[in-house]
């Protein structure tokens, strides 16, 4: 609790108090603000050069930056390859889709055609059971 006095049910509202709080003035000097992004010396993190396995992975960098060059040289050639087969590849993907589009419509033709026979069937059903009654 605070050492303010209550307040009396008469007193004007004032939006700045906090009763919870305390004393703004008094608490001043405690307060931290986050104004700048420097951190203490003992927020710097750990030094890791002296970590084995840090070290060992400085010592197998270069290796691995030649292996992944080598690596790159080696599949060069398949990935040109790759690249002069690609319009072959896009020209029968648009093909292909071409043709299921032609395959589909016809599909839809047939089916339109077979629901066009089933009421041609069933209104001459119907006119010869007319007729007959």
């Amino acid at each position: 609790m605070t050492d303010e006095a209550p307040r009396s049910p008469n007193a004007k509202f004032d939006p700045k108090h906090n009763p919870y709080r305390g004393s703004d003035k008094e608490n001043e000097e405690s307060k931290t603000y986050a104004k700048t992004f420097v951190f203490s010396e003992n927020r710097k993190g750990r030094d890791r050069s002296k970590s084995k396995v840090y070290s060992e992975f400085q010592r197998m960098v270069p290796a691995l930056m030649e292996y992944e060059v080598l690596r790159h040289d080696e599949f060069h050639p398949q990935i040109a390859k790759t690249h002069a087969l690609l319009s072959d590849l896009l020209e029968d993907a648009d093909r292909l889709e071409a043709l299921a589009k032609q395959l589909s419509e016809k599909v839809i033709k047939v089916q339109e055609d077979a629901m066009d026979a089933r009421r041609t069937r069933e209104a001459a059903a119907r006119r010869s059971f007319l007729l007959l009654v």
